[in-house]
């Protein structure tokens, strides 16, 4: 029958592995560094500065921002102005359809004349 107690080093190597029981990598800081360096100039020259301007030093970090700022772009073409939204004059004026007016009226009248006899209207 196995422990059912468990020691303070069996808690610690516990808490050192990852959620599946898998030990996890150590991370190279200056690994990091050469792997974003070499990749940085193939990439955007917006997500280029974006780096800079945080001082990102690894390619972790750089998915998250990359993902952050997708999600920034798409949003603003997402949430366009609906027409309630915008500043129109309130008080227009009502068209009047009552006479029609100019060759487009009369051709459109002349047109819907047509289909009403092929259809036996």
């Amino acid at each position: 029958m196995a422990k059912a107690n468990k020691t303070i080093g069996d808690l610690r190597k516990l808490a050192k592995q990852g959620p599946n029981g898998l030990q996890e990598k150590k991370r190279d800081p200056v690994h990091e560094f050469q792997q974003l360096q070499r990749t940085k100039p193939g990439l955007p020259k917006t997500l280029q500065n974006e780096i800079e301007k945080r001082n990102i030093k690894s390619v972790d970090q750089v998915k998250k921002i990359a993902m952050q700022i997708r999600n920034k772009r798409m949003k603003s073409v997402r949430n366009e102005v609906k027409p309630h939204h915008k500043h129109v004059n309130k008080k227009q004026q009502v068209a009047d359809f009552s006479v029609p007016s100019g060759k487009i009226a009369k051709k459109f009248i002349s047109n819907m004349k047509q289909i009403a006899q092929h259809i036996n209207l």
